[in-house]
């Protein structure tokens, strides 16, 4: 069975997964991950100074025989560096109907 990827010659490793819009305002960075929670349940943030670490594994289930598969299963790990130093815990979490937003203070100085 082709995936997405193969009919697009295109690595695993080349898109970036999962999918994230990152703002800012004066006090924070906020983080939105576009991954329906289901499928992010695996999902693990850690923080290190300024980069951000997702891994985890994507596995999307059923219970029939796939015919079609654009998600494919596969182990997530991206880093992401931050403008600005950040605190090490994360001020919120809220999940959403298709994905995560993360709320990250900025480290004063």
């Amino acid at each position: 069975m082709k995936t997405l990827l193969d009919k697009l010659h295109l690595t695993k490793q080349s898109i970036p997964f999962p999918l994230l819009n990152i703002y800012e305002d004066k006090d924070y960075f906020y983080i939105r991950t576009f991954l329906p929670e289901k499928l992010s349940s695996s999902l693990k943030l850690s923080i290190h100074n300024r980069t951000l670490t997702f891994t985890g594994h994507l596995s999307t289930s059923n219970d029939g025989t796939t015919l079609y598969q654009e998600v494919p299963s596969t182990h997530i790990n991206r880093q992401v560096t931050l403008p600005e130093a950040i605190d090490q815990k994360i001020i919120a979490c809220i999940h959403t109907e298709d994905g995560t937003e993360y709320v990250l203070k900025k480290r004063r100085l």
